[in-house]
């Protein structure tokens, strides 16, 4: 969740994250993306654009990829990924992304969450309508 009022971002760990790391096998990189996305809301507020409609949604998720590539492709170095872990991205947009507690109410399906996010991880933030 992303509270710009309070300039907070936070995630669910009971309900949510624990859950998701749990059914999903042990997907340490699921919390990563369960993380990421209020912090790329954040990103927008902080940008000046919308965090409370479709288009921020849509933004988030891609710059959810964004961020996954940088890692990725070792441009961020604080930690390694694998192609396993995107997979483990791709598993938690399935399994929770429409889940109101993660993705707000919005008319996208899962695979349009996956789309969005391959679109941020192979285009860069150019593709994630932020002005870049």
């Amino acid at each position: 969740m992303f509270c710009a009022d309070e300039d907070l971002v936070g995630y669910d760990v009971q309900d949510l994250v624990g859950p998701a790391y749990e059914e999903l096998g042990g997907a340490d990189y699921a919390v990563i993306t369960a993380a990421s996305l209020p912090y790329a809301l954040a990103a927008r507020d902080q940008l000046g654009l919308s965090t409370d409609d479709e288009a921020a949604i849509r933004s988030s998720v891609c710059l959810t990829g964004w961020f996954s590539s940088a890692f990725f492709d070792d441009e961020l170095t604080a930690a390694d990924i694998s192609p396993g872990d995107i997979d483990e991205a791709v598993q938690f947009l399935l399994t929770y992304g429409t889940d109101p507690s993660v993705v707000p109410e919005v008319s996208l399906t899962g695979f349009q969450l996956v789309d969005l996010f391959r679109n941020g991880f192979f285009e860069g933030a150019a593709a994630c309508d932020v002005g870049l």
